[in-house]
Order: C-alpha cells, then sequence, then structure tokens
C-alpha cells in the first residue's frame, strides 16, 4: 500500500510527463550502449592496462566512451571484460637501497651483530603516513604489483626516543626540521634523556644521517651535554631502528582514528 500523497505525486508526474514510467535521466545512471565488446575496444583497454592509464574500472568505462570514432558500450560489458584479465588493488611499497648502501648496511651489522642496545637511545624525528590510496591492474597469473617507496605520501614530524627500559615524551614540529630547530629539541629534553640513564652507567645516542643531525654543533652538543657516545647508523636503514617498529604499530592507529574523527565531524555538521 502506498500512502496518499506518493499517489498523488505519481498521478501529477504521469500528466506533466504523459507517461506513469519514471525518468531516469538526472539520476546518474550509466548511459546505454551496446552490451558487446569489440576488439577495438579490448585493444584501447589492454594498452591503458598495461601502461598503467586507469585505475578503475569506471575510468577505464569513461574514457572508453570518451572515443567518437568506436561505438558507445555499457558499463557492464567492461566490468565483466576486466574481471576476466584480473583486478585492480592497491599495489604494495617495494623499498629500494643503492648498491653502495647495502655494503654499508652489511658492515654495519656484522660490527655490531653481538651487540648489546640495552643503553642505546634510539630516536626519530619523523612519523610517516604511508597511505597508498591509488590502485593498479593485477593480471591473473602475475605477482601482485609493487611500486617504489621513494617518498612518504604524507608524514607530520615528531621527535621520539626510546631505549631497553623507558621512553621519552613526544615532541610535535610545526614546520620542517633543520639544525637549528633540532638544537632546541635536544636542549629541551636533555634533562629526561639524562634522567632516565641515571644510575645504569655509560649510554649511547643514536639517530639516523638525516641533514638536520649531521653540523658540528650538533654532535658538539650530544657528546658535551648528553653522551660522548654516538652510535653511527647507515643510509636508508630505518629497519635498524627499533623505534620504527612503534611507528609501524601506530600507522594503522592513527589513520583509523583519523578517518573516525573525519566521520563524527561530518556527522556534527
Amino acid at each position: 500500500m502506498r500512502d496518499k500523497i506518493t499517489v498523488l505525486s505519481v498521478i501529477k508526474n504521469a500528466k506533466t510527463n504523459g507517461t506513469f514510467s519514471e525518468n531516469h535521466s538526472s539520476k546518474g545512471r550509466w548511459k546505454k550502449g551496446q552490451t558487446k565488446l569489440e576488439n577495438v575496444h579490448k585493444k584501447f583497454l589492454l594498452r591503458w592496462l598495461e601502461n598503467n592509464e586507469i585505475t578503475s574500472v569506471r575510468k577505464a568505462w569513461l574514457r572508453l566512451s570518451s572515443i567518437k570514432n568506436i561505438k558507445r558500450v555499457s558499463y557492464n560489458p567492461v566490468k565483466n571484460y576486466l574481471s576476466t584479465l584480473g583486478f585492480f588493488m592497491k599495489p604494495g611499497f617495494k623499498s629500494e637501497v643503492s648498491e653502495q648502501n647495502k655494503i654499508l648496511r652489511l658492515r654495519y651489522c656484522q660490527k655490531y651483530k653481538n651487540y648489546s642496545f640495552k643503553k642505546v637511545l634510539f630516536t626519530e624525528a619523523i612519523f610517516q603516513l604511508n597511505t597508498n590510496n591509488f590502485k593498479t591492474f593485477h593480471f591473473k597469473g602475475q605477482r601482485p604489483p609493487k611500486v617504489p617507496k621513494l617518498n612518504p605520501n604524507y608524514k607530520i614530524m615528531v621527535w621520539a626516543g626510546v631505549f631497553y627500559w623507558e621512553k621519552t615524551s613526544l615532541h610535535f614540529v610545526a614546520k620542517s626540521l633543520k639544525a637549528d630547530g633540532y638544537l632546541k629539541i635536544l636542549k629541551k629534553h636533555r634533562r629526561e634523556m639524562i634522567d632516565m640513564f641515571a644510575r645504569r652507567g655509560q649510554w649511547r645516542f643514536q639517530h639516523d644521517g638525516a641533514l638536520c643531525h649531521k653540523p658540528k654543533e650538533i654532535k658538539r652538543y650530544i657528546k658535551r651535554w648528553l653522551t660522548e657516545k654516538i652510535v653511527p647508523h647507515p643510509a636508508q636503514s630505518p629497519d635498524l631502528n627499533p623505534i620504527e617498529l612503534l611507528w609501524a604499530q601506530m600507522n594503522p592507529l592513527s589513520r583509523k582514528q583519523g578517518l573516525e574523527t573525519k566521520c563524527n565531524s561530518k556527522k556534527l555538521s
């Protein structure tokens, strides 16, 4: 049973349009076309897929529909054809390490393979949020695609330090971190770091090879006011820093929290 208002609305539309059939032209439906792909359609789709020029079925169909010299096809034939070839997916990241850095990594591991890192303070100043939102096509029978991890999609600057027994507080950096800003962080957290190693004897400081870590005044400050021992760190080796394991666990939690916050803000608005 339909309510009176609905029935009256249908009658009114019928008088206006001259038919009881609904008008779907303004509802965003896929435009009609032939239901069978020709070889020319398949040729275009295969070329786009192999060159990673399309990232979804919808984009493939829209691009195919924009070609004027071939017959228009419906959405579902394009979708069904692509499903026979494979599917769209987010590629995994493939880290690339230069040959020179591979040698340095190996030397580092050989030198410190029997070393106890319990009294080493591992620090980090970049919290990377590598959200990979684009997709590429995965052909059936082939390995899942991967892309080089050259730069993070998004990052925030967070300085922190951890060692076997304790951790420092977090320090959020509003702008890009340079030597003078890094020195201010060390000065601000100096007492905190020293207190953590009180009565634990000689301890060592470790940070990576970022540009803001290299100036002489940074090294002088660490050796004079923190500890005389600075553990070297090979380039392109975040896996050799235990604090990266913490970031790896915090990444999905932070993305989830950010998504929930975004959804809640939309509901409130």
